[in-house]
């Protein structure tokens, strides 16, 4: 009786649990709810799959095209020109710039060793070496240039491939995303705002930007502009700050304006 008394009771228990999912989520059965659980599973796993499929392919493309294809091309091209040496205007720039430098060290070394006599001719012996060694330098920094150039090419196009063929699976990454982020709550919302914010367009954002830019600039093998980078850093960040501004204006005031009231307030 005891034994029979309790299965009645866990199935009346069970009874109400898909009573109350019913009235929450308008599901008629349990097998609604195992094919809406699956559902949700498949799409989740299948955007992830999609995640890591961006970000790995360009990424292994990017890497063995410099291997497979570009570099043995720049070995051949060398091969036939072995005494060439290529330099851009601001790299002479630099090289005359180190030498000078390594000039005044060398002097001052002579200096104190006392050996005036010879000076002349040892400083211009190293100064030749020297002025070979950087001159070899900055032709490996083009070499490695002209694979960073072709390699990012050819990522960015099977990373436009992968978008223009993958317009299924950008929308279940979208549900996914807005799904996470639905998920978040006011207090979560609003501190990621902050964060990315405060990032990009906050006080301190400028040194992050300046870094930034100056490595592409040596990425891909250009000369630093300081207007250039000046003029970026002073229209970017406000063109981004106006953006978010509207954004939260926009669609986050409608979607979720709690979170808005919440970004407020942790803002000020």
């Amino acid at each position: 009786m005891i034994k029979q008394s309790q299965s009645i009771s866990q199935k009346q228990k069970r009874q109400r649990f898909w009573k109350r999912l019913q009235q929450r989520f308008g599901f008629n059965s349990e097998s609604e709810v195992v094919a809406e659980f699956q559902l949700s599973r498949n799409q989740t796993i299948s955007a992830l799959r999609y995640s890591l499929l961006l970000l790995l392919i360009p990424l292994l493309i990017n890497q063995t095209t410099k291997v497979i294809i570009v570099e043995p091309l720049i070995q051949q091209f060398e091969n036939q020109r072995p005494a060439e040496v290529l330099l851009e205007g601001f790299q002479e720039e630099r090289i005359l710039k180190e030498l000078q430098t390594y000039k005044s060290r060398l002097r001052f070394e002579l200096l104190l060793q006392g050996n005036l006599e010879n000076s002349a001719s040892i400083m211009e012996a190293k100064l030749q070496n020297k002025a070979v060694d950087l001159a070899e330098e900055y032709r490996e920094g083009n070499t490695q240039v002209v694979k960073n150039v072709v390699a990012d090419f050819l990522a960015l196009v099977a990373f436009l491939i992968l978008i223009l063929k993958g317009q299924s699976q950008i929308k279940i990454l979208m549900q996914f995303l807005s799904q996470l982020s639905a998920g978040l709550s006011d207090s979560a919302k609003a501190f990621l705002i902050i964060l990315v914010t405060n990032i990009f367009v906050g006080f301190h954002s400028s040194y992050g930007w300046d870094v930034i830019l100056n490595g592409i600039l040596y990425h891909y093998g250009l000369a630093e502009n300081k207007q250039f980078v000046g003029l970026f850093i002073a229209t970017f960040p406000v063109t981004l700050d106006a953006i978010g501004k509207y954004w939260i204006f926009r669609y986050l005031n409608r979607v979720s304006p709690s979170a808005v009231v919440t970004y407020r307030t942790m803002n000020e």
